[in-house]
């Protein structure tokens, strides 16, 4: 018998499959019913509607990008290593990008995903703009200004998702290596000590 956990697992894996091979707007909670060989009582059972499984699947989609913020945090890592662990999370498992780019593209249609597209990026925004801001004053520049460098910071791992899906001649490796230089490029450090003016001769 299906324990209560892997239910709910195998109705999102098989909502996931359904995105892939579909599309966000074709699938329906019979699909669902279907591809997870479950039943619409289990489905509701676990999920309030369609909604509530794709925002749960985004949130899934994004727990990598999530985890490394929360770890950056504990570490005090600087965010061009954070962008290096986001980068590596979309290589060890390439199925969750083409999830998210499918809901992404999905969303602009849809009033009530695009919502929930919003809530999720909102809040992964503000604690990776907080990350950014606390990184900032440990290195001796508190009033620095981070609130164009997060936006750049998440675009940068949304176009290695986008790119990566799209293109078959996309250089992965270039563009890692050139985002995280462009990044730590940008990011506030400590002043250096100013240069001794030339002797007058």
């Amino acid at each position: 018998m299906t324990s209560h956990k892997s239910c709910r697992q195998e109705i999102l894996a098989a909502t996931r499959r359904l995105i892939l091979t579909k599309g966000v707007s074709q699938v329906s909670i019979s699909d669902i019913v279907r591809e997870s060989g479950t039943s619409a009582g289990a489905i509701y059972h676990h999920f309030e509607n369609k909604p509530a499984i794709f925002k749960e699947i985004i949130a899934e989609a994004i727990s990598a990008p999530r985890w490394a913020i929360n770890f950056a945090s504990e570490q005090a890592l600087a965010p061009h290593d954070i962008l290096t662990m986001a980068f590596d999370a979309l290589d060890a498992d390439p199925e969750r990008a083409r999830v998210l780019v499918q809901l992404g593209a999905a969303a602009l249609g849809d009033g009530e995903l695009g919502r929930l597209l919003k809530d999720i990026y909102n809040e992964f925004s503000t604690k990776l703009l907080n990350l950014m801001q606390t990184w900032a004053r440990e290195q001796g520049n508190p009033e620095a200004d981070m609130c164009g460098i997060a936006p750049i910071f998440i675009g940068l791992i949304e176009g290695y998702a986008i790119q990566s899906i799209l293109f078959d001649s996309f250089n992965h490796r270039a563009y890692r290596r050139q985002a995280v230089a462009a990044i730590a490029h940008v990011l506030p450090l400590k002043s250096a000590p100013a240069s001794p003016a030339p002797a007058e001769s």
